[in-house]
């Protein structure tokens, strides 16, 4: 199973718990988070592109989640419950039921519009979507590992869940371990007004502790005197003969 980079969290196909609308696949392969970064003011129309998944009748994802029932549950989060399903194409999904939200439905479409072309290794893809009236159902790629929290603790929201395979220490050190950026990639996420100067490494690390701060669940961002003492560090670091980073 594959770690996740940057961002991360909970669960729900590759992560199969209920992270947030939309999902960001964990270690363990099922999707967590599901974040948007869409906002709109009341005055303002709201421009929905092309939604490149389809939508699935609600009275479908009823019959194959027996009616959302908890004999299908897999999973829940503070934004819905998680059940799992075949559809009638025989594709195994995790379907999202969302709670109930006072949110325009041009809003969610245009939200679901943007994570219907979200086409990325680490993030559970979207295969189709429900709106009936105030009922909105999302349905995802599941993947039959589940998240880490299943490993760890079982399904999370499900009575009676027991944890999967023991991880060995050296499995879930790999798993806790944000990748090392490569200098190419340093390279994109730094202001090409510097010129290359800078130290690669210090930017790494500096990428490192941001990406600790967006984690999903608050529990396990650091607090900002853990980050002010990660960073303190790279104060004192320069771009070494060979562009690498050295203390001063």
């Amino acid at each position: 199973m594959s770690c996740f980079g940057c961002c991360g969290d909970d669960e729900i196909n590759r992560n199969a718990d209920g992270g947030g609308p939309y999902p960001v696949k964990t270690a363990a392969g099922h999707a967590g988070n599901y974040h948007t970064t869409e906002t709109t003011s009341k005055d303002q129309a709201v421009k929905i592109q092309p939604i490149a998944v389809p939508s699935i009748p609600v009275d479908e994802l009823k019959e194959v989640t027996s009616n959302f029932s908890t004999d299908s549950l897999i999973g829940e989060g503070s934004y819905g419950r998680v059940y799992y399903g075949i559809l009638t194409n025989g594709r195994a999904v995790a379907i999202k039921k969302l709670d109930a939200s006072k949110q325009p439905d041009d809003e969610f479409l245009a939200q679901v519009s943007m994570v219907s072309r979200l086409k990325h290794e680490n993030f559970v893809e979207l295969l189709g979507y429900s709106v009936d009236g105030n009922q909105r159902v999302l349905a995802y790629e599941f993947a039959s590992n589940g998240s880490l929290h299943d490993i760890l603790h079982g399904r999370k929201g499900v009575k009676g869940a027991q944890p999967g395979p023991l991880l060995s220490w050296a499995q879930r050190v790999k798993i806790a371990a944000t990748p090392k950026l490569s200098e190419d990639k340093v390279r994109q996420c730094i202001d090409e007004r510097l010129q290359g100067d800078y130290p690669p490494k210090a930017v790494a690390k500096m990428a490192a502790v941001a990406a600790l701060c967006v984690q999903y669940e608050a529990d396990f961002r650091p607090n900002m005197s853990i980050v002010v003492k990660a960073l303190q560090p790279l104060l004192n670091t320069r771009a070494g003969p060979t562009g690498e980073a050295g203390l001063t």
